[in-house]
């Protein structure tokens, strides 16, 4: 990070703990675009980036996420929207996926069967 990153990194966590709204809307103006086409780049699908990034934000809010003492606040900000994405899409059944019979009612007999097959075979 050069200085002048450096520098204006330093003056968002300034801000962030002066008036975290304020810092978090310059925040999300200046950088929120290029993690959201990122993320898209990497085939997430716009929805779940976006819930990610509304659920990120709202975190920091309520302080369920403490604020970098150093290194680049877009940075953190970055792993902790990237986690979030994942965390989302394994939430989430896709659309096309199977539904399953947990109907284990004639299990008993289907075991018996394939039981009886594999007895017929060793004779």
């Amino acid at each position: 990070m050069d200085a002048e990153a450096r520098r204006d990194d330093l003056l968002l966590l300034e801000l962030l703990e002066r008036d975290l709204q304020k810092g978090l809307e310059l925040f999300f103006r200046s950088h929120a675009p290029r993690m959201i086409a990122s993320l898209r780049k990497r085939g997430w699908e716009e929805a779940l980036v976006l819930d990610a990034m509304s659920d990120t934000l709202i975190g920091i809010l309520e302080n369920r996420f403490r604020l970098p003492e150093g290194g680049s606040f877009g940075a953190w900000f970055f792993v902790a929207l990237s986690r979030r994405v994942i965390s989302l899409a394994r939430m989430r059944v896709p659309a096309n996926h199977p539904e399953v019979d947990w109907d284990t009612s004639d299990a008993d007999e289907e075991a018996a069967s394939v039981l009886d097959a594999l007895v017929a075979l060793e004779e």
